[in-house]
């Protein structure tokens, strides 16, 4: 650690330094790197998935899942407490097409899920410290074996005789995915991009921030939604987006320019960005006639 400004408040005081032991021991902490672990490239891995009529999935015969891995909103608390029931933590699939699958997908955020053979309801979800309007979420951190509800889409999908019978807060609670899958023969499986052993840490890093930066000012801050342009003086109204709505996930591909207004349409932050740069977007945005989607 760094004192150098509390030596110079010290000096500064004309306090006297004087010497004090504790009599604590501090060991070094070995701190590892997340490892996502798999040396099987992705393409590989998808290639031997399918997906029958009905949407439901399976690889070598056995069942496999789709979930989202690291949702906007839970916290750590809710992903272990309440995982079922909060709004906040996101649903496992046991279809590849359902109505909520195909919606992500038209939306190109599709590589957001995870496939699974796990087939125990319990899953491996980042989730935050905090919700805090304030503070902020804090750093991602990874909670093993948490207990999701099953997709209510899914179970429409697959015609699931509780369905229109319970609603879906009881069948989150009750439904048994181990006795379904018994039940159920899987034959083909649709595509995605990560497992839960390749899947990216979601915490916004060097890398993001760097190509970020090359992206701006390759594309002179201009959103490439509305064309509103954001250089010379108003740089900090353009935003680099993921696509996919994986914050883990910066390749070139995933990456675009969005001006605040065009961010907040677009993406599932629907209240990114300080309200005073919003506005002035918005005001910036209408002198320069381009298309605002929000209000």
């Amino acid at each position: 650690m760094n004192f150098d400004s509390l030596d110079k408040l010290v000096k500064k005081m004309g306090a006297e330094i004087k010497e004090w032991d504790s009599g604590a021991t501090i060991e070094k902490i070995d701190i590892k790197p997340i490892d996502f672990g798999g040396k099987k490239s992705i393409r590989e891995a998808l290639s031997e998935f399918q997906m029958d009529d009905k949407g439901i999935l399976y690889k070598d015969g056995v069942p496999w899942i789709l979930y989202i891995m690291a949702p906007k909103d839970a916290t750590i608390d809710e992903l272990k407490n309440n995982p079922k029931e909060s709004k906040n933590t996101p649903r496992y699939h046991i279809t590849g097409n359902c109505s909520t699958i195909r919606d992500m997908k038209n939306r190109n955020r599709y590589d957001r899920y995870v496939f699974t053979p796990n087939i125990e309801e319990k899953f491996d979800v980042y989730g935050y410290p905090s919700r805090s309007k304030w503070w902020g979420k804090g750093k991602p951190q990874k909670v093993e074996d948490v207990e999701l509800g099953v997709c209510f889409n899914c179970l429409k999908n697959v015609d699931y005789y509780l369905v229109g019978k319970r609603n879906p807060s009881e069948l989150r609670k009750t439904f048994d995915v181990g006795e379904w899958f018994e039940d159920n023969v899987q034959e083909k499986f649709i595509k995605t991009r990560f497992s839960p052993e390749n899947f990216p840490n979601p915490e916004y890093n060097e890398d993001y921030y760097t190509k970020s930066a090359q992206l701006k000012l390759r594309r002179n801050w201009i959103c490439e939604n509305c064309g509103f342009t954001g250089a010379p003086s108003h740089k900090n109204l353009i935003h680099t987006d993921h696509i996919d709505g994986n914050s883990g996930n910066n390749s070139d591909s995933n990456l675009r320019l969005l001006c605040i207004d065009c961010h907040r349409y677009l993406g599932q932050n629907k209240s990114v960005g300080r309200r005073v740069d919003f506005n002035k977007c918005i005001e910036l945005k209408n002198l320069q006639n381009k298309k605002v989607f929000s209000k």
